[in-house]
């Protein structure tokens, strides 16, 4: 039987990588895409089912969850990957910045997480959620980013409420913390750094495969960067 996948983000440059591999593993993947992406298909279109949607508009969010449920699809993980980054200093950072970051980083998660989990908790078969806090958050290393780093510390709390949440033996929600990744647009805006120290998408999902086919057992914080 064919796994299903929800995939947040899926038209970036780790998104497109993601999906196609894990297309090539045998999902089927619903990838989500802001409305304002032009997503072109150029995987096998049977094995996917794109949706454009607002993941920050709680409406449209029941929308999409409603058609799953009119399929019947059980969704057996969900890759959250829908977000953006900003930069600047405690000093400066102002609350408008901290409500976009919040808004892109958070609540593109959460409205859809939380309905996700209601769905997969009621299946009673093991389902996962893996949320995404780069390592610019680990060890203070978020201090040039304030805002953002607020917003994915808000993700990490997150994940672990509903590992947390009373009753839950099924989903099991990590946090994935990989260094820089290995994209065109970030090798362009980083022209001098050390490329060997990043981790391409192709490894990323190569290690998310690992742990859907329980080849891997992941604590809550997956780290994917190099010490």
């Amino acid at each position: 039987m064919v796994k299903h996948v929800v995939i947040t983000g899926a038209a970036g440059q780790l998104g497109r990588v993601v999906c196609r591999e894990f297309i090539n593993a045998g999902y089927f993947v619903h990838a989500l895409v802001s409305k304002h992406d032009t997503y072109e298909l150029d995987f096998m279109p049977e094995f996917i089912s794109v949706h454009k949607l607002d993941l920050t508009d709680s409406l449209e969010v029941e929308q999409f969850m409603n058609l799953l449920k009119q399929s019947n699809v059980p969704v057996y993980a969900t890759l959250f990957l829908a977000g953006g980054y900003a930069e600047g200093t405690i000093q400066y950072t102002t609350k408008e910045q901290i409500n976009k970051m919040m808004q892109v980083n958070f609540d593109t998660a959460f409205y859809i997480s939380q309905l996700l989990f209601i769905e997969m908790s009621a299946v009673n078969s093991n389902g996962y959620f893996f949320y995404w806090c780069p390592a610019c958050n680990r060890n203070g290393k978020g201090k040039a980013c304030n805002s953002y780093t607020l917003s994915k510390s808000a993700l990490v709390n997150l994940a672990q409420l509903y590992n947390l949440t009373p009753g839950n033996k099924f989903v099991h929600s990590h946090v994935i913390v990989p260094s820089v990744i290995d994209t065109p647009v970030n090798r362009a805006n980083m022209p001098d750094a050390d490329f060997t120290q990043w981790i391409t998408p192709e490894a990323i999902s190569e290690q998310l495969l690992q742990i859907l086919s329980g080849h891997q057992t992941p604590g809550f914080m997956v780290k994917m960067y190099q010490d």
